[in-house]
């Protein structure tokens, strides 16, 4: 990845915690992050941003994970897009369409190594900081 555009995830969540650990998770690795809080945004800001990848939770009011994705593969369809779930009753159709899922649950192990196999990149050394980690750890608890 060489610009900014080819380290831009768009990540879209109606819950305002996941967005700020995605974001906190994502920065310190290097990516640039874009927020939406609403399904509809998140396609409008797929429309008009340039994007490398979207992370979507499933479970939203308006649109669920799936019928993002689809919108957002219609317009955009080389844009890989992970689905983020909290159960895994995430219908097999849509888990189809979508190039990667993570349960909420693994998201702290499971997020980054995917981000980056899905874009062709080796693992930002950052990621392994102390630093980093403490402020993924400050959102999660854990």
């Amino acid at each position: 990845m060489s610009n900014a555009a080819d380290r831009t995830i768009l990540c879209i969540d109606d819950d305002q915690g996941a967005l700020d650990y995605h974001r906190a998770l994502l920065e310190r690795s290097g990516y640039l992050v874009l927020t939406a809080s609403s399904a509809r945004r998140g396609v409008e800001v797929a429309r008009t941003c340039a994007i490398t990848m979207v992370i979507v939770d499933y479970h939203m009011p308006g649109m669920n994970g799936d019928e993002v994705a689809n919108a957002i593969k219609g317009v955009k369809p080389t844009v890989p897009v992970i689905i983020v779930s909290s159960d895994d009753e995430v219908p097999k159709a849509a888990l189809g369409r979508a190039d990667g899922f993570i349960l909420k649950d693994d998201v702290i192990n499971r997020l980054l190594p995917t981000v980056t196999s899905l874009c062709g990149a080796t693992l930002p050394a950052i990621h392994k900081s102390a630093v980093a980690m403490d402020r993924v750890q400050a959102y999660t608890g854990k």
